[in-house]
């Protein structure tokens, strides 16, 4: 039916229309940059993905960059170093002629002369990018003890970004120190640093324990032992012990143990590292934090005193018939057992105990029962029975244990018994805390980690660069011999002097070397790696060209056909207005 208002056929045509010229204006967009997935609408999940890449790729470059300036700073302290090995061995070789009789030394020395000049020289020109590894001022605001330089770009699965870095110490390198010359460096103490901070809080509550072996100067190792039975009366969270806690309660009982008192201190770094340090300075100094006698689980103290009644029943408490109880034989060891053998009702033997809530004890002792009826033993531990006993066969002496845990600071062991034909015999109670667990603190973990430290004497008149650092024996530097009135034996001693600078050249040059190594090495990852994303780019995010164009030709050609079919839906409408023109 043909409607004056609504011609159907011309808006399905349209709509089709429509749909074809936005397919068209995709496969455009994709055919014009070379990507089916060009913004967060076309796939939110792989334009996001995409973007991280392309920023990843960004920062890989910008840290290739940064190896290549380094491996230029590396390239030209390390062609240094070797210049200045040569003349150092020239200067050795000079060194050696003067030693020979009839030599000139004062000709020698104008050669030596030229050879300082010559290493100064090689040592200030070797610059690059402003910076100076060999010739350093370390009194100079911009100075850097350690350079580094970028080798890597990693990006966590939480999104974290992060650096790693190659480190150079220029301390080990460098040749001159305009601000070291003359400097003196005292001597140290002993110093053991944890390898790790320690965390905000520690809990002691229960059965952990903190255990070192402390050596110092060579003596016995001392032990120090934190625990909860050591810290309920300083520390009032035992489960949130902190380090300034952690270190005062070290410092407290370093001070009660004689032969670490006034000699070792504990106490914190910077980083927050648990540290122990001599008092004494000095190279005789040493110090020896040792865990591996500390074992990663075990018992502590006994609280139990007079456990084997050999002092009679003192710190006992008696209660119930008492007729028949009193100390006696046969032992299980020493002399005396306690002998219960109450006839009518029972006797009560118990002991309160100082004890830390939540800790875990161990509970042992050994009981006899020569047999016989009627009879009864009941052990209980804060009023909750452990063991209970009727009229039994007889038995030996047998070792009873039990695992129990205090619930407030003061607990309660008690033994029930009535034997009337014969007596219950009681020995060697014992009540020892459970060590559950061993902290490490920084200083390994379990039964493993030792760490030695060591101090050094004073050593007046130095300075820090490797060539004007001034030898004690000798008075001089390798910048400052002069052998115009030497004698032999000075110059013995320079040459050894110049032997010992030598291997310290040449091991900062093998240490450039490695350098460089791991910077072209990782320069060839980082362009690998560099590619590897854009590949990975063009798989999540770029068209088919091939394919683009062909949908588009099919497209074109459907876009000419809809335009047809709207035409010849339009024709009725006409013919129905020619109609009304007549």
């Amino acid at each position: 039916m043909t409607s004056l208002l609504t011609n159907i056929a011309a808006m399905t045509a349209l709509t089709t229309l429509k749909g074809i010229g936005q397919q068209l204006d995709k496969t455009s967009n994709r055919i014009s940059t070379g990507q089916r997935v060009s913004n967060a609408s076309d796939n939110a999940a792989y334009w996001s993905i995409a973007t991280a890449v392309r920023t990843d790729n960004a920062s890989l470059s910008a840290v290739k960059d940064a190896l290549g300036l380094g491996a230029s700073s590396i390239d030209i302290a390390y062609n240094g170093l070797t210049a200045v090995l040569g003349n150092l061995s020239t200067l050795r070789a000079k060194l050696q002629t003067a030693l020979q009789p009839g030599a000139d030394r004062s000709k020698i020395q104008t050669e030596i002369t030229a050879l300082q000049a010559t290493m100064k020289a090689t040592a200030a020109s070797s610059v690059s990018s402003g910076e100076n590894w060999l010739a350093v001022n370390s009194a100079d605001p911009l100075y850097r003890a350690i350079q580094r330089i970028p080798v890597a770009f990693s990006r966590g699965i939480d999104g974290t970004v992060g650096l790693s870095n190659v480190e150079i110490r220029t301390t080990e390198i460098a040749l001159y120190d305009a601000a070291a010359s003359g400097g003196a460096v005292p001597a140290t103490t002993a110093r053991v640093t944890g390898g790790a901070a320690l965390p905000a809080t520690v809990d002691l509550s229960g059965g952990q324990s903190v255990r070192f072996a402390l050596q110092v100067d060579g003596n016995l190792p001392q032990d120090l032992v934190l625990d909860a039975a050591r810290l309920a009366a300083a520390v009032p969270d035992l489960t949130h012990v902190t380090p300034p806690q952690v270190v005062a309660a070290l410092n407290n009982e370093i001070a009660g143990t004689p032969a670490l008192a006034g000699r070792v201190t504990a106490g914190l770094d910077a980083a927050g590292r648990l540290s122990f340090e001599t008092t004494a300075t000095g190279a005789a100094r040493s110090l020896v934090v040792d865990r591996t006698s500390a074992g990663a689980g075990g018992t502590g103290t006994d609280l139990m005193t007079n456990g084997g009644f050999e002092g009679g029943l003192a710190g006992w408490t008696v209660s119930g018939d008492a007729t028949y109880v009193s100390p006696g034989v046969p032992a299980h060891s020493g002399a005396r057992s306690l002998a219960l053998g109450t006839v009518t009702g029972t006797t009560t033997v118990s002991r309160t105990l100082a004890t830390v809530p939540g800790q875990t004890y161990t509970l042992e002792f050994w009981l006899q029962n020569p047999g016989g009826t009627p009879s009864s033993f009941t052990a209980s531990w804060g009023g909750t029975p452990l063991l209970s006993l009727t009229n039994t066969a007889a038995q030996p002496y047998t070792h009873e244990t039990f695992t129990v845990t205090a619930t407030g600071t003061s607990t309660v062991l008690s033994f029930e018994a009535q034997q009337v034909p014969s007596y219950w015999h009681l020995d060697d109670i014992s009540v020892t805390p459970v060590t559950t667990a061993d902290l490490s603190l920084g200083y390994g973990s379990g039964s493993s980690g030792q760490i030695v430290g060591s101090g050094t004497d004073a050593i007046g008149g130095l300075g820090r660069g490797l060539l004007d650092t001034v030898d004690i024996a000798t008075g001089f530097s390798v910048q400052s011999i002069d052998i115009a009135q030497a004698g032999t034996g000075l110059i013995s001693s320079l040459i050894n002097q110049v032997e010992g600078v030598i291997a310290r050249v040449t091991d900062a040059g093998a240490k450039l070397g490695a350098a460089s190594t791991q910077v072209g090495g990782q320069r060839a990852f980082l362009d690998t790696l560099m590619k590897a994303n854009v590949r990975a780019l063009g798989i999540l995010v770029d068209a088919d060209i091939e394919e683009e164009s062909t949908r588009l030709k099919a497209l074109q050609t459907q876009q000419q056909l809809a335009l047809q079919a709207l035409s010849i839906a339009n024709v009725s409408s006409q013919t129905i207005l020619t109609l009304f023109r007549q």
